[in-house]
């Protein structure tokens, strides 16, 4: 129990009651138990990729798996991973199947609409299980949650689709392949101010005279992630391509951008040191450029 003294009876100069509390019984001082050690990045770098299925091309999501062989020896396998299990994908039943007549390069577009239909909603990995010069690998891509196309869900989201023709130095050789590429994001484009092109003549009474006028845009795209080879296949690859395709599904979005034709200007990182998360700014401009007045052409 516990018991109250006074520290001293009769206290020089006289103080108020001063008291310590004495007990009677044992105190079992308890050792905190061990919790092992945080890793914020154990949570915050496991980013999942919305993918939607829908009813018309702007509602519909795909992906792309690709392999291209460095010699007759080598063999790969398309796959997608869910609560299911594991099913190859070898047939258009759930997206479409590519031999090139290279003979060497391979591609699959796997059709969201058509894995929600056969197998269900939830969340899945892409993978391509591969033998490359005798050695086995297996590469899984991202995570990806699949759910009925709505446009709240999309907010916040774009998509870059891309069709690839060039030779990556870095990558793969995609000459005359036109290989199609789509990924779904968390970013927004924004319209920059217009590009005015004019040029003009001065004729033989000093008078100058407008020969054509050119007008086109300039846009930003902004997307923040924490995933560094997300960014990186964004800048040597999707950005890198022929042709770039950018749809916008913000709400709040005073332009609508529907398969936008756009060629890369140039790329800006913003880095916040209390983040995990990078900002990636990429100017894009028009690629179409037919707002043209000729005065002089009839």
């Amino acid at each position: 129990m516990l018991t109250y003294q006074l520290l001293d009876g009769n206290p020089s100069p006289p103080r108020e009651g001063i008291t310590c509390f004495r007990c009677s019984v044992p105190v079992v001082i308890v050792d905190p138990e061990f919790v092992s050690e945080f890793c914020y990045c154990f949570f915050e770098c496991k980013e999942i990729m919305k993918v939607f299925a829908g009813e018309d091309e702007r509602t519909k999501d795909y992906s792309t798996l690709f392999f291209q062989k460095t010699g007759n020896s080598d063999t790969f396998t398309f796959q997608i991973e869910g609560k299911n299990g594991i099913v190859d994908l070898t047939s258009d039943d759930y997206g479409s199947y590519k031999a090139h007549s290279d003979g060497i390069s391979f591609e699959y577009v796997v059709d969201w609409t058509k894995i929600k239909t056969l197998l269900g909603g939830g969340y899945f990995h892409l993978i391509v299980e591969k033998t490359v010069l005798g050695i086995e690998s297996i590469e899984k891509y991202g995570e990806f949650q699949l759910i009925n196309f709505d446009i709240e869900e999309a907010d916040g989201t774009i998509k870059i689709e891309s069709y690839q023709n060039g030779n990556l130095e870095h990558g793969y050789d995609y000459r005359d392949l036109n290989v199609y590429q789509s990924i779904r994001i968390n970013g927004i484009m924004s319209l920059e101010e217009p590009q005015d092109t004019v040029k003009n003549y001065l004729d033989g009474d000093r008078i100058v005279k407008q020969i054509q006028e050119r007008t086109h845009s300039n846009h930003t795209i902004t997307f923040y992630t924490n995933q560094y080879k997300l960014a990186q296949s964004l800048f040597d690859g999707y950005m890198m391509a022929d042709k770039i395709l950018v749809s916008d599904y913000n709400l709040t979005n005073r332009r609508t951008y529907n398969k936008h034709w756009v060629s890369r200007v140039e790329t800006s990182i913003d880095e916040n040191q209390d983040s995990r998360f990078a900002g990636y700014n990429v100017v894009v401009s028009d690629s179409v450029k037919n707002k043209i007045k000729n005065p002089y052409v009839k």
